[in-house]
């Protein structure tokens, strides 16, 4: 196998990366959704919580990185886990270019590509709403330019860099694991493929270790820190995993591994396999963009395209090698790819679901101020998510939603909810020194209100008993005002 000879990274080349970064991370500002998907909900509340010790979440990094942003930025905790968002369309742009020109690509198809990942379907969605796999990505992009940033003349370093880098994907998206694979064929380009076939050899197997060494420390550290700090295990992880699997099928395959990529797939795999480039690279960019895909229809979980954005930066690196191998006869081709990834990032943002839950998050948010014009608490059952903790200073939520739903998937009657739920919901709102309220705005459908009413009646009837109670009335919403 041939290997792709060292590239000076020059001045110029780094202002690209950062005005590509910068632009794209804007972008995604602008773009952001503004509403809660799936468990964006559950990460807010974990991130602040009400009650109870911080909780790490099921992957390890993501929570903490998002307290130290608001931390540092004085952000509230929507904004703060947002901004990942946003920052991490900006790694991705930035990453991909670097990469690409670290390969020996020219400037502008190093652009085009970095632009083509972002405005990509999987990757604009999740870089505009709350959700950790825009952050796994940037990270996937962000190491494999640090991998290739090493100088292939000390073998040792690239290893280490390839062993660090592995296990610490674990930590950003469990799904890292999947990156050993491709990992390892890149330390082996960089460390030793170009060696005679004996000495060659003797690189893969060190390369396989060193990548699969820190693979394995990075699970044993990630299951190490939730067993210390609480949140799913591995173990754990696998039942969430598999109550959430529908089974591979044709939609899910075409939904969740083919179409997040838009135009990346065909350009990334001729990129892959593009003839006068590094044969080595071809094979780590080639695994790189199947690997995820594969997985996706093994396990048939529906992510909106998250299980496979690693892989749309794969595609994008291999693509930038087809773009530049087209040189400069095909502008106008180019400009063409672009639009039509631009125009189908936008469609996977603005769909008929995000514009609903939009105007229903907008409509909770003026709820809680009227509600709540000095600031304080707002006790919901609301299975729609769409919360209003951290977005708005001085104003937190308390959804019962979460074990709501999960206490109607499991049968359990409303006696033994109401149980569970109303002593300790009491004793967090003694401790409240602020205006509290309870919401009646459970779900939009009547029908699942009426669903909902035998789990809440009951819990409001205890409340009013203990705090007595003022009816009213904010927006066409009916609530009590418990305190004060």
């Amino acid at each position: 196998m041939t290997a792709q000879p060292d590239r000076p990274f020059t001045v110029r080349d780094a202002s690209i990366a950062v005005a590509l970064g910068l632009g794209c991370a804007l972008g995604a500002a602008w773009l952001h959704q503004g509403w809660l998907l799936g468990d964006a909900a559950a990460l807010l509340e974990k991130l602040r919580p009400l009650r109870g010790p911080h909780e790490l979440g099921s992957h390890a990094l993501y929570l903490p990185l998002g307290r130290l942003l608001g931390s540092v930025a004085q952000l509230e905790a929507y904004h703060a886990l947002a901004a990942l968002g946003w920052l991490s369309a900006g790694v991705i742009a930035a990453s991909v270019f670097s990469s690409a020109r670290l390969l020996g690509v020219g400037a502008r198809a190093g652009s085009a590509a970095a632009l083509l990942a972002v405005a990509s379907p999987g990757i604009a969605f999740h870089t505009t709403v709350i959700e950790v796999h825009a952050l796994h990505a940037a990270h996937v992009a962000a190491g494999l330019t640090l991998i290739l940033a090493v100088d292939s003349r000390r073998p040792r370093a690239v290893l280490a860099t390839a062993s660090l880098v592995a296990g610490t994907l674990i930590l950003t998206h469990r799904s890292g694991v999947l990156c050993a694979a491709p990992l390892t064929l890149l330390a082996w380009g960089r460390a030793g493929a170009a060696k005679p076939r004996a000495a060659g050899l003797r690189s893969l197997i060190l390369s396989a270790t060193a990548v699969g060494g820190g693979a394995l420390l990075g699970v044993a550290l990630d299951q190490a820190l939730h067993v210390i700090f609480g949140g799913p295990d591995w173990f754990q992880a696998r039942e969430l995993l598999a109550r959430e699997q529908t089974g591979p099928s044709l939609a899910l395959v075409l939904k969740e591994a083919v179409l997040p990529f838009g135009v990346l797939l065909p350009l990334g795999l001729v990129g892959s396999l593009w003839p006068r480039r590094s044969t080595v690279t071809s094979a780590w960019l080639l695994v790189g963009i199947l690997v995820h895909p594969a997985a996706v229809v093994l396990f048939g979980v529906p992510t909106r395209g998250g299980y496979v954005s690693p892989a749309i930066v794969f595609a994008a690196i291999a693509a930038a090698r087809a773009l530049d191998g087209l040189r400069g006869r095909v502008v106008v081709l180019v400009l063409l790819l672009l639009a039509a990834q631009g125009w189908l990032g936008l469609r996977a943002i603005d769909t008929v679901e995000a514009r609903t839950k939009r105007r229903a998050a907008e409509q909770r948010l003026e709820l809680a101020r009227a509600l709540l014009p000095d600031g304080g608490l707002m006790v919901t059952a609301d299975l729609g998510y769409q919360l209003v903790t951290g977005r708005l200073p001085g104003i937190r939520e308390f959804n019962l939603g979460h074990e709501l739903g999960r206490a109607i998937a499991a049968g359990t009657s409303p006696s033994d909810f109401d149980a569970a739920a109303t002593a300790p919901l009491i004793d967090l709102i003694r401790d409240s020194d602020k205006r509290v309220v309870w919401v009646r705005d459970w779900a939009a459908d009547p029908a699942i209100r009426t669903a909902v009413a035998p789990y809440m009646v009951p819990i409001e009837e205890a409340l009013r008993r203990e705090f007595g109670g003022r009816d009213v009335n904010a927006d066409g919403v009916d609530a009590v005002v418990l305190r004060p």
